[in-house]
């Protein structure tokens, strides 16, 4: 088991066993190893992710869940929900959002169970109804100053179903400008213009044949 924390569009890998994940990064010139649980050990890591001198970070701690615990006491965690939404043509319902292409995602509300939460945010942000939650996908993670604040957002994602023949209102007071289908074979556009955790999110989507 891992977890990939993303600063910016920089990773920090929390692990206690090497695994596949880090296939992609051991050839990158950039990385640091961290192995240790004290205070300065944690502050070398985010130190060094937030430097351009790392690509990315891979901290190793037996038990992970030790680490994770020193690790989140860092920050102020927010839950999110989240949905990757496929209609009747495999088309996926894209945002465009602050000059990137992402998905409709948002914060859990008091009270509020996370896939709730995640049909709420899609309807909420591109007026689509008639939603149909399928799975869980996976949870993404990343960090975020707000009034100098440490912010640590985890965001559930869902597979959902719609009509593509349902309407689409993009939500601008969230600063969305689009709302759109993307096929499959026009994926390179959103891909040079999106953020690493949507990358995960595309990545963990299998289609049925």
């Amino acid at each position: 088991m891992h977890y990939k924390i993303y600063f910016d569009q920089k990773p920090i890998f929390l692990l206690d066993t090497p695994g596949p994940e880090l296939t992609p990064y051991l050839d990158k010139p950039k990385i640091l190893f961290v192995n240790g649980l004290s205070p300065s050990h944690l502050h070398s890591a985010f130190q060094n992710i937030r430097s351009e001198k790392t690509d990315a970070v891979i901290y190793y701690h037996e038990p992970l869940s030790e680490l994770k615990e020193a690790f989140w006491d860092q920050f102020t965690v927010i839950q999110a929900g989240g949905g990757l939404v496929i209609n009747e043509r495999g088309e996926i319902l894209f945002i465009f959002r602050r000059g990137r292409w992402d998905l409709p995602k948002g914060k859990l509300d008091p009270g509020e169970t996370l896939p709730a939460c995640a049909l709420r945010e899609v309807e909420e942000e591109t007026g689509l109804s008639g939603l149909t939650l399928e799975k869980e996908l996976l949870v993404t993670y990343h960090t975020y100053q707000q009034d100098g604040e440490e912010i640590l957002k985890e965001t559930y994602w869902y597979q959902m179903t719609a009509d593509s023949k349902t309407s689409l209102t993009a939500q601008t007071e969230e600063d969305i400008l689009e709302v759109k289908w993307i096929r499959p074979d026009q994926l390179g556009e959103v891909l040079s213009n999106t953020y690493q955790a949507i990358r995960d999110v595309l990545d963990s989507y299998r289609p049925e044949n």
